[in-house]
């Protein structure tokens, strides 16, 4: 990992996106504190805090192992930190209840871990980290061992959560719709480099390079060869949401598989040397064929070393492969 500079902004949400192995745990560990930078500096709430020990960093860290101790109650759980500092036993009452209620588990806080389902210890582990009121949280996948279900829940909780205290949140996952939901800004990584930073809706509508293109999106955009409309570029990118099927496309595609997805349907398509994935509604006819027209005001152009170039002048209607299939 070499020149990765990222800034979160106090009382907002950057969740770091991107594949396994691109250093997004090795980014948070380094700012933790439980690993050291070759070089640089690390910063948080305006001090230089890069040689200085984990715990004297004022930040608090969820793993996606939670991490609780098994043999601790939950409310022992989420207290250890506030002892260790030797608070109050009154001000620890308060911190680890009103904690607790936040996160919906005061009813719990009298049972051990091993008797609590996935979500709730989550929930615990988020709790202990709350109570400390620290200066940003640091958050390394925390809900990937959810199933569904409770992640979507548990995400929305977490957003509101965190709003509500105005948290300054550096949150690492592999997952699009954590990264997406969640995020005040995103930044998506590759191989220990930043690729783009942004609000989350605007690198999905612009992504700056090939790899964010292809990433960030479910299901993936479609990157199709740059000859496909002339103008010079490399590859070219079209979402599956902007494949146009209309009676009047010039190229005639067959339907190869369809996967509902419940109030949409994704069409695989193949013809005319190219291979699609149109996102239709639900209700649309099924059909062996479908005619395919490809407008390049809805395209996203990259260069040969994979950077996002300018949208060349080009007709809505140019499509050079068209004559392939005859029509």
């Amino acid at each position: 990992m070499s020149g990765v500079t990222l800034d979160v902004p106090d009382g907002e949400i950057l969740t770091v996106l991107g594949p396994s192995g691109c250093g997004k745990s090795t980014l948070l560990r380094l700012v933790a504190g439980l690993d050291r930078p070759d070089s640089g500096e690390i910063t948080i709430g305006g001090e230089d805090v890069t040689g200085r020990e984990p715990k004297d960093r004022d930040v608090a860290m969820v793993f996606q192992s939670y991490a609780l101790y098994p043999h601790m109650k939950i409310f022992e759980n989420i207290a250890v930190a506030l002892r260790l500092r030797r608070l109050p036993r009154e001000e620890v009452g308060c911190r680890v209840a009103k904690a607790a209620e936040m996160l919906g588990i005061s009813g719990l806080l009298g049972r051990y871990p091993r008797q609590l389902s996935g979500g709730e210890r989550q929930r615990a582990a988020l709790a202990r980290a709350i109570v400390r009121d620290p200066k940003a949280f640091l958050l390394d996948e925390p809900l990937s061992n959810l199933d569904a279900l409770q992640r979507e829940r548990t995400r929305a909780e977490l957003k509101t959560l965190f709003k509500e205290i105005r948290a300054t949140v550096l949150y690492v996952t592999h997952d699009q719709i954590e990264a997406m939901t969640l995020s005040d800004q995103m930044a998506v990584m590759r191989s220990g480099q930043i690729e783009q930073v942004g609000k989350p809706e605007e690198i999905y509508a612009r992504p700056t390079t090939f790899f964010v293109a292809g990433f960030v999106g479910s299901p993936q955009m479609n990157l199709l060869p740059g000859d496909l409309f002339p103008g010079g570029a490399h590859t070219v990118g079209i979402r599956p949401e902007d494949i146009l099927l209309a009676p009047e496309g010039p190229m005639e595609m067959g339907v190869v598989l369809r996967e509902s997805l419940g109030s949409q349907v994704l069409l695989s398509l193949r013809g005319g040397g190219l291979e699609l994935k149109a996102l239709v509604p639900a209700g649309r006819p099924a059909a062996e064929n479908e005619r395919v027209r490809l407008d390049p005001a809805r395209a996203h152009f990259f260069s040969a070393d994979g950077r996002r170039i300018d949208s060349p002048s080009i007709s809505s209607s140019a499509v050079t492969r068209k004559g392939r299939d005859g029509h």
